[in-house]
């Protein structure tokens, strides 16, 4: 599929995956190579809007490999957003800018989750261009900027020059994570800021949380590979830059 102008996407399919109330702006679920490019130029937006259900970006949770080339822009609203997900036992690979403003209302800590990029099952996520923006706001939600959690090894790369995640929980939730990883592999080989702010958080805020056991079947490897690394992290109760 190719953009050869502006364009504005608005979710209406609420069965997503077969699921009810599931919305996305891209999605592929086929055991097949799917490449959405905008020509340059050309800024795609897009709003996903699932009240008391889940609004996502970009997503792939078939077999196959998903190619995103452009600038996008994504302004995702629910109870539980996902920003980036790659749930589909192969390739998510991201060229352009991107730009990521979720809300979540969501009042359940437990239930309610904002992630801006997320990678499950043995798949890997990069992402190339000049910036990647991720922008989180809740009241009560779980915060998970990054979540490369049991991905049998695998990797999320970020190649943009400049990684941007900055999230900001109102209400009395019980978690904050910048990076979330566990068995997988993250890169971060562009400049980064991770900025948190979550005051009224009862249990934990971690810029970067690193869960690992001994004897897991893969490690656990978080890298920052460029001298411009930003990390500040608020917290009302108990909070790390970093937790192993």
């Amino acid at each position: 599929m190719i953009i050869t102008s502006n364009m504005d996407i608005v979710a209406d399919d609420g069965e997503f995956e077969g699921v009810t109330n599931r919305y996305a702006a891209i999605g592929h679920t086929q055991d097949s190579t799917m490449t959405v490019t905008a020509k340059p130029g050309v800024m795609v937006d897009s709003v996903v809007t699932a009240t008391n259900g889940r609004a996502m970006g970009i997503v792939n949770v078939g077999n196959g490999v998903l190619n995103v080339n452009g600038n996008y822009s994504f302004a995702l609203n629910a109870d539980t957003v996902r920003g980036i997900r790659n749930n589909g036992y192969n390739d998510l690979n991201l060229n352009g800018d991107f730009i990521i403003k979720a809300v979540s209302k969501g009042k359940n800590s437990n239930n309610d989750v904002v992630v801006g990029v997320e990678a499950f099952n043995g798949t890997n996520i990069t992402v190339n261009g000049d910036k990647l923006n991720i922008d989180i706001t809740t009241d009560n939600a779980r915060i998970i900027g990054v979540q490369n959690f049991n991905n049998n090894g695998e990797t999320i790369t970020f190649n943009s020059n400049d990684t941007s995640i900055k999230a900001v929980q109102i209400g009395t939730g019980s978690v904050c994570q910048g990076v979330l990883a566990y068995q997988s592999t993250t890169n971060f080989n562009g400049n980064v800021v991770i900025d948190l702010k979550a005051d009224q958080v009862t249990d934990q805020v971690h810029g970067i949380d690193i869960q690992c056991d001994p004897g897991n079947s893969y490690e656990t490897v978080v890298n920052f590979n460029n001298q411009k690394t930003d990390i500040k992290v608020e917290g009302g109760s108990r909070f790390d830059c970093s937790c192993y």
